[in-house]
C-alpha cells in the first residue's frame, strides 16, 4: 500500500479555502489521431468564471472540510468501503493521468469546433488558482453532454414567457468532481471514471499479475495447476490483496510458514495439506482465499506476523516481538 497517509482532502489543499480571489482556466480535452490526450483552453466570460469558481470551489469544500465525512485511502486500499470514501495516487503510477494533468501550458491551443466538435470531448479540465495552490478537476464527459442543434431541440425562456429555439450547439455538464490533482497527488472522488477511463484497470491488473508471479515463486508454497490457473477468475478486491501481502510483509520476510498453518487452523478452522517436503499445498479455491486472508493479514490478530489489529482495517495497535 502506499506508505503515505493522509486523513482527508484536507490536508492536501491546506488554506485554500481561506482565500478570497481566485482564478480559473478552462480545457476540452479530445484525443487526437494517435490517442494521444489533447488540451484545448477555451476562454470563459466573467460570468461563467464566477460560476465555474463558486460551483466546484463548493464542491471541493464539501469533501475537504474537516467537518467532511469523507475519508482518503489509497488507491490499492482492498477493505470494502462506503460512499464517503476519496482514492489516492500518485501520478506518476498512471500515464492517462499523466497526460491530462500535466501538459506544457505554452503549446496550448484555445478551442474551436475543427479540433473536433463538442461529441469529440473525452472529458472537461478545470484549474483553480489561488495564488499559491494549483488545483485541477477533472470531469469525465458523457455522450448526452453535447448538445447539437442536428439532433436537439433545444428551448428556454425567453421574452413575454414565450420559450425560444437556442438554435445553438451546445455543451453542459454538472459541478460534481471525478477527479483532483494537486501536485503529485490523484484524489479519486468518482473509481469507476478511473478505473475504466484513466487506466487504473490495467494498472491494477499489471501490478496483480507481478505479484501473483512473486507468490509461486517463494519456496514455503506450492501452487498446483489448479491453483494457477484459478487467477484468470480472480476480482479487483483480491488483486488489490496480492498486491499489498507482498509488500514488505513480517510473515514472509520471516519465513514464517509454519505460524499460517496454525493460524489458519485456529482462527479459520481449516486446515492446508502439506507436500512431502513440507511446503504449503496451495490447490483449491479455499486453499487461496485463506492464505491471501493470513498474508494479507485481514484476521485481527495475526500470529505468524505477532501484530494486533483493532479493525478488519488493518490498522495496526501494536506488534509483538518474535520469540
Amino acid at each position: 500500500m502506499e506508505k503515505r497517509k493522509l486523513k482527508t482532502l484536507n490536508e492536501l489543499v491546506g488554506d485554500y479555502f481561506e482565500q478570497t480571489d481566485y482564478s480559473a482556466d478552462m480545457y476540452f480535452i479530445i484525443k487526437d489521431l494517435d490517442k494521444k490526450f489533447v488540451q484545448y483552453k477555451i476562454e470563459p466570460d466573467e460570468d461563467l468564471k464566477k460560476e465555474l469558481i463558486e460551483g466546484f470551489n463548493d464542491q471541493l469544500e464539501k469533501l475537504a472540510t474537516t467537518k467532511s465525512i469523507f475519508k482518503i485511502v489509497p488507491i490499492l486500499d482492498d477493505n470494502e468501503h462506503g460512499d464517503y470514501v476519496l482514492y489516492l495516487d500518485n501520478i506518476g503510477n498512471n500515464r492517462t493521468a499523466k497526460e491530462i494533468f500535466s501538459f506544457s501550458k505554452k503549446d496550448v491551443q484555445t478551442y474551436s469546433t475543427e479540433h473536433g466538435d463538442y461529441g469529440s470531448i473525452f472529458g472537461f479540465l478545470l484549474e483553480l488558482y489561488d495564488g499559491k495552490k494549483r488545483i485541477k478537476i477533472f470531469k469525465k464527459s458523457i455522450a448526452t453532454n453535447a448538445i447539437t442543434k442536428s439532433k436537439y431541440i433545444s428551448i428556454f425562456p425567453g421574452v413575454d414567457h414565450k420559450f425560444t429555439n437556442l438554435k445553438k450547439d451546445a455543451v453542459y455538464f454538472s459541478k460534481s468532481i471525478d477527479v483532483i490533482n494537486i501536485e503529485n497527488d490523484i484524489v479519486v472522488k468518482n473509481y469507476g471514471v478511473y478505473e475504466n477511463n484513466f487506466g487504473f484497470k490495467d494498472v491494477l491488473n499489471k501490478k496483480a499479475a507481478e505479484s501473483f508471479k512473486l507468490l509461486l515463486a517463494i519456496n514455503g508454497f506450492f501452487f498446483t495447476d489448479n491453483a494457477i490457473n484459478r487467477y484468470a477468475k480472480f476480482n479487483d478486491s483480491t488483486k488489490k490483496k496480492i498486491i499489498n501481502c507482498l509488500n514488505n510483509n513480517p510473515i514472509l520476510v520471516k519465513e514464517n510458514f509454519k505460524g499460517i498453518v496454525k493460524q489458519a487452523k485456529k482462527d479459520l478452522k481449516y486446515e492446508f495439506k502439506m507436500t512431502l517436503d513440507d511446503r504449503i499445498k496451495i490447490d483449491t479455491v479455499n486453499d487461496i482465499n485463506n492464505l491471501i486472508s493470513i498474508l494479507n493479514r485481514d484476521i485481527n490478530y495475526n500470529t505468524p506476523a505477532k501484530e494486533v489489529y483493532l479493525t478488519r482495517n488493518k490498522k495496526l495497535l501494536r506488534r509483538f516481538k518474535h520469540k
